[in-house]
């Protein structure tokens, strides 16, 4: 339509709510709404003919915002997307509201390049979801609906053919309109024992007074545990009674909500009654205006600090992060509880203990099924030989228990005693000596205390129907004493395992000094160099199912007395192995009431004990020697298994790569574990000018094929077939996307430093990750770009505004000189990686540089083992004389003081250092 006719649309029970038509020739957007619904009309400063046709309308009875937006195929894309960030901008002031907009926008969604990723990238941002994900207008998606509502929601595209697009869009949620009645929040409550300080402190006194003689003096392990172990819990269950806690299901925190403002409020609320009395009278009208002004900011004030205390005290930033800024969107999805479950007759039971029950029989029924399975202990262990050398238990202090004690990490979960790590800790010292005693008793006996053996274990949900058991994931908890024990023989095992280098050095996980970025750095250092000496590579990444509960507790104990484990040390483990029984939890709301539902106990006789200290160790051992029977290279990283097959010729690598899966394969059914072959994936690696090559090869498992795929997740990295990180800042930037929203919230509802923490807490994080193996990649530079965001949200800044000063202010690195950072203190750390020119008969004053081996392509010599040499050479010697901690304190203010924004502008600075 021409601008001015549009008086002339005429639809049966419709109005025209509001438009935009071009000054020149026809056509526009506009909103039609039922004549019913009562509007107001939204007045849109980024209206610009063809580039962004916009018009948008108001629901106030229901709090929803409506924008309808027209884009030409053949405009300008950049003003567009800063036009939307700018409307975006405007329409996030107008605070919890719902907000939908939609329209022609002519940028497939369907397809991967710049236009649809920087959409898509700037709809995250501002906490929008695009609901139309299939084509509109032939294969393409170019009609848009995208919105705030996360809920409850519907979308679909009807094919109506009344335009060139031949589909309609429609979006469809619940509302509730406003209305003055009073919202009635159920009360529920909580049986849980009462820990309060007077409580706690009443229980530190009772313990005290204790002299724990018969403990003492009894010589038998298991009667001078049990001694000490009842008068504990019978103790604690007297100081801290159980008792009903009232709970709210309010959706919202509203603990700033203190007396002083309650009576302001009904100050303001008098004022409002006289003025409305006497509205002739301006001096009244004047005084209620200007107290609600300064009442409204006191309450705001109020929030935010309320806010920043939650988060400051907070342990797990991120999710309460996203805690305030559901709530302040009333974006709240609640947990649901386990309603009812389908057994194998698929019959449904909804009654909590039948529940528990099945759950319990369930994940008995996995571990204990390969139990049955044959095994030949004697083939199995021949291969490993026989350390002569044996570990000797020494008895250990009260000051080795204290410290043990303190260096527990402070949870509220607690095993089936009920006891917690804070009531533990704060009576460290009455219990040390008794519990000394028996710790001593347990190493010399060789047996570990019976009533120790009992676990809980709780299923979470991960994804999928909740009435399916295989959906849930069973977590362990184990008793807090258990732990201190447990810790006693670790580090005993552990030491010895670590002095006689029993433990091979493919193996990354659950070692000190050892890391997931160890790993992948020692992976693609292997890729590289290979793909550097001209060698064809695959990778293959085996996924184990449910290894550490597979674990056969005999042929375990047969290889840790090949490694040397003997004596009481081997009795003492076995003991802690055998005859383990649990029970499964489960936390059904009755009559307003929280209850927890306990099925009875069953054996556990296979796997090593989640949850608990010993049990990643004795997986390592378990798993040892597989390295050994293969002659090709291997990462493994607790379960994860990883083989790097090369060869020179194509043909060679198939063959190869099939004859050590086989190897490996039949090593797993030997030793009572499986391969997932769905999961299991491998990648033919590759440089760039390559491409074109047939690679196609067949590496198969029992005549099942093993999938060959581009990329795939390897430790948290997403790793893919050139190595040029692509993949993995993909999904990172999917990951940041969002949170640049969320910073921007909690900027509003909390203080900069609560914004800053949770920055800390989830960005910073995520962006350290596997930063050294990505952070020199052409595609670093996006997630530069969104650390950028996330500091103009933090400080309000404008989306053109200069962050220099930002990063400076808020004493944040910028992207690369994060990865300088991170690079520096990881050669400084694990320099024994690392050759130096001396090594090489080069014995100048440049002898302790770092050597980079010789590289034939430019991959390789922009990896991360070739970067690492480059900068860790650039950093001035007497900063590499320092300990690692002095070390990170002075590379740290040394790059935020110049804040380089890109690599090379570090690289080639002439440094000046000034102590």
């Amino acid at each position: 339509m021409k601008k001015g006719s549009e008086k002339n649309l005429i639809l049966k029970n419709y109005k025209l709510a509001a438009s935009y038509s071009r000054d020149q020739r026809r056509g526009g957007t506009c909103i039609l709404i039922n004549k019913e619904i009562d509007f107001l009309k939204i007045d849109i400063t980024q209206a610009i003919d063809y580039t962004f046709e916009c018009c948008a309308i108001e629901l106030p009875q229901y709090k929803v915002i409506i924008v309808c937006i027209y884009r030409t195929p053949t405009s300008n894309t950049e003003i567009f997307l800063r036009q939307l960030q700018s409307l975006l901008h405007m329409l996030s002031r107008k605070r919890n509201k719902r907000i939908i907009l939609c329209g022609d926008w002519n940028i497939d969604l369907l397809q991967t390049n710049k236009n649809s990723t920087e959409l898509k990238s700037l709809l995250s941002n501002n906490n929008m979801t695009s609901y139309i994900n299939t084509p509109t207008r032939k294969k393409a998606c170019l009609d848009l609906i995208v919105s705030n509502i996360k809920h409850n929601v519907k979308s679909e595209v009807h094919y109506l053919c009344l335009s060139d697009h031949e589909t309609g869009q429609s979006l469809t949620f619940e509302v509730e309109a406003n209305s003055n009645v009073c919202h009635r929040y159920t009360t529920m409550f909580e049986c849980k024992r009462d820990m309060c300080e007077e409580n706690i402190e009443k229980f530190l006194q009772c313990i005290s007074s204790l002299t724990f003689s018969e403990v003492i003096a009894e010589n038998d392990m298991e009667k001078a545990f049990t001694s000490f172990y009842d008068t504990l819990v019978l103790f604690y269950k007297l100081c801290f009674p159980i008792i009903k806690v009232k709970l709210s299901n309010k959706p919202v925190r509203n603990s700033w909500l203190t007396k002083g403002i309650k009576r302001c409020c009904i100050h303001k609320r008098q004022l409002y009654l006289k003025y409305r009395l006497t509205s002739n009278n301006k001096h009244i009208k004047q005084q209620y205006l200007k107290y609600s002004r300064i009442l409204k900011k006191c309450i705001y004030q109020a929030q935010k600090n309320n806010n920043t205390k939650y988060i400051c005290k907070s342990k797990n930033i991120c999710k309460t992060t996203w805690d305030i800024v559901k709530q302040y969107t009333h974006d709240i999805n609640s947990k649901t509880e386990i309603q009812n479950i389908r057994t194998d007759n698929n019959n449904f039971i909804n009654d909590p203990e039948k529940i528990s029950e099945e759950f319990n029989k369930f994940y008995i029924s996995l571990t204990n099924k390969s139990i049955d399975r044959e095994i030949d202990y004697k083939k199995v262990i021949t291969d490993i030989p026989i350390h002569h050398n044996s570990i000797y238990l020494t008895p250990v202090h009260e000051n080795d228990i204290l410290k043990i004690i303190r260096n527990l990490k402070q949870t509220n979960s607690t095993g089936y005693d009920g006891i917690n790590t804070k009531i533990i800790k704060k009576s460290a010292i009455p219990i040390v000596i008794p519990l000394t005693h028996i710790i001593n008793l347990s190493l010399v006996q060789g047996k570990f205390p019976t009533e120790l053996k009992r676990s809980v274990v709780k299923p979470l949900h991960k994804t999928g129907a909740r009435s399916e058991l295989g959906n849930y994931r069973p977590i362990t908890l184990i008793p807090i004493l258990s732990k201190i024990f447990e810790k006693v023989m670790y580090d005993k095992v552990y030491n010895f395992l670590s002095v006689e280098r029993l433990l091979k050095e493919e193996q990354f996980g659950f070692r000190r000094n050892s890391s997931t970025t160890l790993a992948c750095f020692n992976l693609i250092k292997e890729l590289t160099q290979n793909l550097n000496n001209k060698l064809h590579t695959i990778a293959i990444f085996l996924d184990m199912s449910k290894a550490f509960d597979y674990v056969c507790h005999k042929l375990l104990l047969c290889k840790l007395e090949r490694y040397g484990i003997r004596g009481n040390a081997l009795s003492w483990l076995e003991s802690y192995l055998n005859n383990r029984d649990q029970c499964v939890e489960i936390t059904k709301t009755s009559q307003n009431i929280k209850k927890i539902y306990s099925s009875s106990y069953s054996f556990n006789r296979c796997g090593v004990p989640q949850g608990s200290v010993l049990g990643p160790l004795m997986f390592l051992v378990y798993i040892n020697d597989l390295p050994n029977v293969i002659d090709q290279k291997c990462i493994l990283f607790a379960d994860d298994t990883t083989l790097i097959i090369k060869s020179k010729s194509l043909s060679d690598l198939e063959r190869i790569a099939n004859c050590n899966l086989e190897k490996v394969v039949q090593w797993l059914e030997n030793n009572n574990l499986t391969i997932n072959v769905s999961k299991t994936k491998f990648i033919k690696f590759q440089t760039s000018h390559c491409v074109n090559i047939n690679n196609k090869l067949d590496i198969n498992y029992k005549n099942n094929a093993i999938d060959n795929v581009q990329s795939t997740k390897f430790l948290g990295i997403v790793i893919d077939n050139f190595c040029n990180w692509k993949a993995h800042i993909d999904s990172l930037v999917n990951k940041l996307d969002r949170f640049v929203y969320a910073l921007n919230r909690i900027r509003q509802v909390a203080s900069q430093e609560a914004a800053v923490m949770a920055y800390n807490g989830y960005v910073s994080s995520t962006l350290r990750y596997g930063l050294i193996l990505w952070g020199n990649s052409v595609d670093a530079q996006r997630a530069f770009v969104l650390q950028k965001k996330c500091i103009r949200s933090i400080c309000g800044a404008h989306y053109l505004d200069s962050c220099k000063p930002l990063f400076k202010k808020l004493n944040i690195l910028p992207l690369p000189c994060l990865y300088i950072f991170e690079i520096g203190n990881f050669v400084h750390k694990y320099d024994g990686l690392f050759k130096k020119n001396k090594d090489y008969q080069h014995r100048g004053r440049r002898g302790e540089r770092l050597c980079i081996p010789p590289q034939r392509l430019a991959l390789c010599s922009r990896n991360s083992y070739c970067m690492a040499v480059r900068i860790y050479n650039k950093i001035p010697d007497n900063f590499k004389k320092l300990t690692f901690v002095e070390f990170r304190s002075k590379l740290q203010n040394f790059l935020m003081n110049k804040l380089y924004y890109t690599v090379n502008e570090f690289l080639n600075d002439k440094l000046t250092i000034v102590n």
